[in-house]
């Protein structure tokens, strides 16, 4: 049966919709016994995120059972279905851009398993963390640049810059499931854009080089030269597509000190790279280091 279902792919994507919100998407689960609270906490919660202008929905296992859920008793294969229904529902509040709060009894490991194996590209290439630069390094870089630049007429020189450090897992050959991209981005970092003088781009080649090797995309390190690809002419500045952790100096980048404009995406990197798994189908290999 499944087989024969194949998803529509929709014009409209989750970051888009996350972009109208100013706001990233995701599921904060509220967990525990009957009577502890969770749904007084949760209501709590959405109450100050409204406040933000933070677009949520909650979902608490009394009202879910009286209207999605009706038809299920509380059996232990009804107990699951129920959890398993509402970790749908959950999904697809995130994918239209919500910020989700479910107050739920905890649910069996089985359903959490379940959600976390689902296949959403294949690898045929071992996807490794080598400095100065690997096919994963490469590819976490070029996700991002892809997903920032499409449909977007650049102006100015424009390149991706990430931390090695910030990569915690590697990626085997075979489904690549979304547990799998959890384990290599298990931070909530946001996605950020960085303007800089152009001067900036010696410091930035001097961190590099001393650091062994960082994840980018469209640039290269030649013999120390940090060069941006696709312009040639001169400029006054240019843009780092990074995260929100390296923006504030983090792991020493003391370089973003000097940016002259800064913009919050509100994306999570972790969802941009789910994203383009699932649009690539197969994971692009390019193992050729960008540092050399």
């Amino acid at each position: 049966m499944q087989k024969n279902i194949i998803p529509n792919q929709f014009s409209v994507s989750k970051n888009q919709r996350s972009q109208l919100n100013n706001h990233g998407s995701f599921l904060i689960w509220f967990t525990g016994l009957s009577g502890s609270g969770k749904s007084t906490i949760a209501n709590a919660l959405e109450k100050e995120l409204h406040k933000m202008n933070i677009r949520t929905y909650l979902l608490d296992g009394d009202n879910v059972r009286k209207g999605l859920n009706s038809d299920l008793s509380f059996s232990p294969a009804d107990r699951r279905e129920n959890i398993r229904r509402i970790a749908e529902v959950s999904s697809l509040m995130i994918d239209g851009g919500l910020v989700v709060l479910s107050a739920f009894i905890s649910p069996y490991k089985a359903e959490m398993d379940q959600q976390m194996n689902v296949k959403i590209a294949e690898s045929k290439h071992d996807f490794l963390v080598v400095r100065p630069g690997s096919n994963l390094m490469n590819w976490m870089a070029d996700a991002v640049f892809v997903n920032q630049t499409k449909n977007k007429r650049l102006s100015l020189p424009v390149f991706c810059l990430l931390n090695t450090g910030g990569i915690r897992s590697s990626i085997g050959v075979g489904d690549v499931k979304l547990q799998d991209l959890f384990k290599v981005m298990p931070f909530d970092n946001t996605l950020v854009w960085v303007k800089l003088p152009m001067n900036t781009l010696k410091k930035i080649e001097t961190y590099i080089n001393s650091s062994g090797g960082e994840p980018i995309s469209n640039a290269i390190v030649e013999n120390g030269t940090l060069i941006i690809q696709d312009f040639e002419k001169e400029h006054d500045f240019f843009w780092i597509i990074t995260s929100n952790y390296l923006s504030n100096g983090g792991d020493n980048m003391s370089f973003f000190d000097d940016a002259i404009e800064t913009i919050e995406t509100k994306q999570l990197i972790r969802d941009v790279l789910i994203e383009e798994a699932q649009i690539q189908k197969v994971l692009q290999n390019d193992s050729k280091s960008r540092i050399r």
